[in-house]
């Protein structure tokens, strides 16, 4: 997994590292410098054993990023939710990690009755657990951005947007 990141000022490498679920760290982390042209730094984790996201069956690693200063020290972090998958178009149609997925679902648009689009938590869990209830496996967005609570939470739930 490869990472390029944006750095600031100060900023003279950057740490990757990758979590389990459990906590246990996922992979083998090389530091990227900071290349002073550009203020980017590429960063590479290897994983030993990876488990695969998978459509139903959701797996979500925790992906760190540190920026240190040359002194090695912590300056800021980011941390993101993420699965490992690959997705690919065939023509024996859509391949995730290598097996044909067949996608189950609706087109679905970001807004409530009572709230437009503002954006309601506990409306987001019913719509998701709705979608596994009846065999879901996917939905179609609408014509505008989803939010990043909601995508985060289609990937939590294994369900394909």
């Amino acid at each position: 997994m490869h990472s390029l990141v944006d750095c600031g000022t100060g900023v003279s490498r950057v740490r990757a590292s990758l979590w389990t679920q459990g906590g246990v760290e996922a992979g083998e982390a090389s530091d990227g410098t900071v290349d002073a042209e550009t203020a980017e730094a590429r960063c590479a984790v290897r994983v030993l054993r990876p488990t695969l996201w998978a459509a139903g069956a959701s797996y979500l690693y925790r992906l760190r990023l540190e920026a240190l200063d040359a002194d090695g020290a912590p300056i800021d972090s980011y941390e993101q939710r993420l699965g490992l998958r690959t997705v690919e178009a065939s023509d024996d149609g859509l391949l995730l990690n290598g097996e044909t997925v067949s996608m189950r679902g609706f087109g679905r648009h970001e807004d409530f009755p009572l709230v437009g689009r503002a954006e309601v938590g506990a409306v987001l869990v019913r719509d998701h657990a709705c979608l596994r209830w009846v065999g879901a496996n996917s939905y179609r967005t609408a014509h505008y951005p989803y939010s990043e609570v909601d995508l985060d939470l289609a990937d939590e739930h294994g369900l394909l947007v």
